[in-house]
């Protein structure tokens, strides 16, 4: 596949793209994508009566742990954001923070083989269920 535009893969019939919150952009051409995830305390919860009936919305504050490691729930689209950018892109450097945790940055290494499996299925996904001739 080859680049195209600022951040998107053109390879066979597959068209992707990804928008990171931001590329890093180093003096000897390497990128980097940055993405930055901030994460709300607070969580929706319901009083209810005896019968189970809801009777107003209640907050909370929730703690959220945070690891050294990227969620797993992000680990797609961070490898989808280095794979539009391009070779010279080889890693991500995630940013999460939360007003009861605090900030953590942690980095995310770019996976050739892992990309090449992800295009795979894409392209096997596009060809059986998108560039058909009928209606869904």
């Amino acid at each position: 596949g080859s680049r195209d535009g600022e951040c998107g893969f053109r390879g066979s019939d597959l068209i992707l793209g990804a928008s990171p919150d931001a590329v890093i952009e180093y003096s000897n051409g390497t990128l980097e994508v940055l993405e930055v995830k901030n994460h709300c305390p607070s969580v929706p919860t319901r009083r209810r009566t005896k019968d189970n009936v809801a009777i107003g919305n209640r907050y909370s504050i929730r703690v959220m742990p945070m690891s050294l490691s990227v969620p797993l729930a992000y680990i797609l689209q961070l490898t989808m954001e280095m794979m539009c950018l391009g070779d010279n892109c080889r890693s991500a450097v995630m940013c999460r923070q939360t007003a009861t945790n605090g900030a953590i940055i942690v980095r995310l290494r770019r996976d050739d083989e892992w990309i090449d499996e992800m295009i795979y299925w894409l392209e096997k996904f596009s060809e059986d269920y998108v560039n058909k001739d009928e209606m869904p």
